[in-house]
């Protein structure tokens, strides 16, 4: 149980650092303003603490299935946006650092989602009452959690 709560924890930490990486880049790339660029961060950064208190800390499920509904959405959505975007001129050295970042989110991006799977089915256990230690008897963690 300790392995998907941490491979969980560590794919969301990292996908919480490439969104402000991807944050950063974007703004300071675009020019926005900053008070636009401030919005948006804080923004992120709300997204991040609603996930990290709801799915990890009060072992929710609900926040998790909106996660594995919206991840897929956001991760097509992105993709196609770079695909239509003639920003950068291929064979150059922004243009592979671009599409680095790109398929490194995109990579991450399933990695949270199959751990975030994990996690809701992990955390529905976890809810139901008979899951509960001493209800369990002599019964090992293999038998009450099939994998």
């Amino acid at each position: 149980m300790k392995s998907i709560r941490k491979q969980w924890l560590i794919s969301f930490l990292i996908a919480v650092g490439l969104l402000s990486l991807n944050l950063i880049l974007f703004f300071t790339e675009t020019g926005l303003e900053r008070a636009v660029a401030g919005g948006t961060f804080i923004g992120s950064m709300i997204w991040a603490f609603t996930t990290y208190h709801c799915a990890y800390k009060n072992n929710g499920t609900k926040w998790l299935t909106w996660v594995l509904i919206a991840t897929p959405y956001q991760m097509f959505k992105e993709i196609c946006i770079t695909v239509k975007s003639n920003e950068y001129i291929p064979g150059t050295e922004e243009f592979f650092w671009y599409y680095f970042l790109v398929y490194l989110v995109a990579a991450n991006g399933v990695w949270f989602w199959i751990n975030c799977w994990k996690l809701r089915n992990e955390n529905k256990i976890l809810k139901t009452p008979s899951s509960q230690p001493e209800d369990q008897g002599d019964r090992t963690i293999a038998e009450i959690l099939p994998l």
